[in-house]
């Protein structure tokens, strides 16, 4: 391929990663707003106990609803586009069908497993997390499928269905049931029921014959290699609200979740481009395009995550002020806030590194890493929680992310270019910022300046987001601004 058809090729295939498709990450990030609004109303109509084991029943869910999916969401987008729709219908029948049993033997169980994660003898809202856990893994498989069709309506009907609905039935379900986390997780559940009845009815599963059994074991064989990577992940993310509920209590898990809410805003949007971008990169059959490909997208959306963190960290004193009421006691969750946005930048970079090691038939690697991780990631929260609280928390996984990226760096080789100096300086700086900004006041004209810096550093992310989707308007506008400058 010619040089000026490399760049022309690497210049569309990146345009289009942050083009249309951050319409289907804006369809997620919309669900995190919205659910993300409600939550000031969940504190102050529960008590931090209550709101504490509704997030600890929660970071049951989201681990078993990731093994109940076993790794079929990117394994159907890669038999969409290597075998055809056909092959991929009948790859969400299975992936419903092992949701099920898998469902089933977790809920049969729960009296052993639940007592030893420190939830009690198997309460009601473990219950409906077990009953959560599966109807999600029912929902994600065939969401896979529709972003493989690039069915835009249906995905965002069914992450509407899934979060702002089901989030406005858990607000409402907490008043009839008397304000606890049990009438939380059953508004969940009753949400999650009606995302399932809208992705089935877009994804047709299709009949599974013997003749079909030899493709459908090849992608269920990739897809459970993929597996470990993905418990890993979610091990990464929830373990720490465990270990933070049986060292500090559930009063603690509220006021962590709530930081973890506002802060982990970003690495949770931004980290869902990953699984919206494999079915490009997939697409993607030139090895040199791919590589610089991933180049560009690692660089953008590191810097990306690195201006939203700023934002972020600046005003956390003013969401921290509308999220939750005083006896949270809020200027104690600056840090930890500012910490776990921070792992954003981390969070993200290593999601694309991850994809692509799985587009190149890296699944292996990628699962020894994430698991190596999510083993790290304990030890650092049993270490550093007791010392140092909820901030320790913060700090386990902020170092544990760190890891994870650069481990899976040096795993690409010679799949990405190496890193450049202006965007890692960039990213650096601004996630410093985040971090000290926590140590400025809250009040006067220094929650002026928050504002201005949170402004400022949004205006940041949309230029740049305006110069990887539409680099030749990007450049035009540069151009103009050139020359209306005084000299």
């Amino acid at each position: 391929m010619a040089s000026g058809d490399h760049e022309t090729a690497v210049q569309t295939a990146v345009s289009r990663l942050f083009g249309r498709d951050m319409i289907y990450m804006a369809a997620w990030a919309a669900q995190l707003v919205i659910t993300a609004l409600l939550t000031p109303v969940l504190t102050r109509l529960m008590l931090p106990t209550q709101y504490g084991r509704a997030m600890a029943a929660t970071a049951v869910m989201q681990v078993q609803f990731v093994i109940l999916g076993f790794g079929l969401f990117t394994g159907v987008q890669r038999a969409f586009a290597r075998e055809g729709e056909d092959a991929a219908r009948r790859v969400v029948t299975v992936a419903c069908a092992m949701a099920v049993a898998g469902g089933a033997l977790f809920y049969g169980t729960g009296r052993w497993w639940a007592p030893l994660l420190g939830l009690g003898s198997f309460p009601a809202t473990v219950k409906y997390a077990v009953i959560w856990a599966v109807l999600n893994a029912l929902t994600n498989t065939p969401l896979g499928l529709i972003r493989a069709r690039d069915q835009l309506r249906w995905y965002v009907t069914a992450s509407f269905a899934q979060s702002i609905f089901a989030q406005l039935l858990a607000v409402i379900f907490v008043l009839i049931e008397g304000r606890s986390a049990r009438g939380y997780m059953l508004g969940e559940v009753v949400g999650q029921l009606t995302a399932v009845i809208v992705v089935l009815a877009a994804a047709r599963p299709r009949r599974v014959g013997r003749g079909h059994q030899q493709v459908l074991a090849g992608i269920v064989k990739f897809s459970l290699t993929l597996l470990p990577a993905s418990v890993a992940g979610f091990v990464i993310g929830d373990s720490d609200r465990l270990i933070v509920q049986a060292k500090l209590g559930a009063t603690a898990l509220g006021r962590y979740a709530v930081a973890a809410n506002i802060g982990g805003f970003v690495a949770i949007a931004l980290g869902a481009l990953g699984g919206i971008w494999v079915s490009r990169l997939f697409a993607i059959e030139d090895e040199r395009v791919l590589r610089d490909v991933v180049g560009a997208t690692r660089d953008g959306v590191g810097q990306l995550a690195a201006g939203c963190t700023l934002a972020v960290a600046a005003v956390s004193p003013i969401l921290l002020a509308i999220w939750v009421p005083a006896r949270f006691h809020r200027h104690g969750l600056l840090l930890v806030t500012a910490l776990v946005a921070v792992q954003a930048i981390p969070a993200v970079i290593g999601g694309i590194y991850s994809q692509t090691l799985i587009v190149h038939g890296r699944a292996r690697p990628v699962a020894i890493v994430a698991v190596t991780a999510a083993a790290l990631n304990i030890l650092l929260n049993l270490l550093l929680i007791p010392p140092f609280g909820i901030d320790g928390s913060g700090l386990a996984s902020l170092i544990d992310l760190g890891y994870w990226a650069a481990a899976y760096h040096l795993l690409l080789r010679d799949g990405c270019p190496p890193l450049r100096v202006r965007p890692a300086v960039v990213v650096l700086c601004l996630a410093g910022a985040s971090i000290s900004s926590t140590a400025l006041s809250t009040g006067g004209w220094v929650l002026a300046l928050r504002i201005a810096v949170a402004v400022a550093a949004l205006v940041f992310c949309c230029l740049r987001l305006l110069s990887l989707a539409l680099p030749s308007r990007f450049e035009r506008l540069r151009g103009a601004f050139i020359r209306r400058r005084p000299v």
